[in-house]
C-alpha cells in the first residue's frame, strides 16, 4: 500500500498543530485462503486492487524538555494521532488509526530528526462479491516504530 495527500493545518499553537487531511491511498491486496484437512484442498483467492480516496483529522502537541546537549540542539516530547477513513464505505471500507508518541530533535543548523512509537489499528472490508459469498474482512493490529530526518 503506498498514498499520497495534503494535510490542512488550521489549529496551529506554538507546540500543536491539528487539522484534516485528504489522501489517496493504493491498495494492493491477495488472500490466498485454503484447508488443508480436506483431500486436495479446498481454497479460495480474493484480490483487492483499488484507488481509495480517504478523509480524516489529525493532531499533535509537543512539550519542550530542553536542551539536549549544547552542541545538538532542543529535544521536544509529546503525543500523536492520525485516523483516515475511505469515502467509499458500499464498495471498499477502509480505516486506519494511529496513536502514539514522538521525540525530536531540532539542531541549530535546522537539522531535524524525529521518532515515533505508537498502536496502529488498520481495517478493511471488501464485499464486491458478496453474492457469491466471496468478502474479505481484514484486520491489522500492532506496535509500530519509525524514525526520520530532514533539513
Amino acid at each position: 500500500m503506498f498514498g499520497f495527500g495534503y494535510d490542512l493545518d488550521f489549529l496551529v499553537g506554538p507546540n500543536w498543530i491539528g487539522g484534516l487531511h485528504g489522501e489517496l491511498r493504493y491498495i494492493d491486496l491477495m488472500a490466498r485462503l485454503h484447508s488443508p484437512d480436506v483431500g486436495a484442498g479446498l481454497g479460495d483467492v480474493i484480490t483487492v486492487d483499488e484507488v481509495v480516496p480517504c478523509l480524516g483529522a489529525h493532531a499533535e502537541a509537543l512539550l519542550p524538555c530542553g536542551r539536549w546537549l549544547p552542541a545538538l540542539g532542543w529535544l521536544h516530547g509529546g503525543a500523536f494521532g492520525r485516523v483516515s477513513y475511505g469515502v467509499q464505505p458500499n464498495y471498499f471500507n477502509y480505516v486506519d488509526l494511529a496513536l502514539g508518541l514522538k521525540l525530536e530533535v531540532l539542531t541549530c543548523n535546522w537539522l531535524f530528526a524525529e521518532g515515533r512509537v505508537g498502536y496502529r489499528h488498520e481495517t478493511m472490508f471488501h464485499d464486491q462479491e458478496g453474492i457469491s459469498g466471496r468478502v474479505l474482512r481484514l484486520k491489522r493490529n500492532g506496535i509500530f516504530f519509525s524514525v526520520g530526518v530532514a533539513y
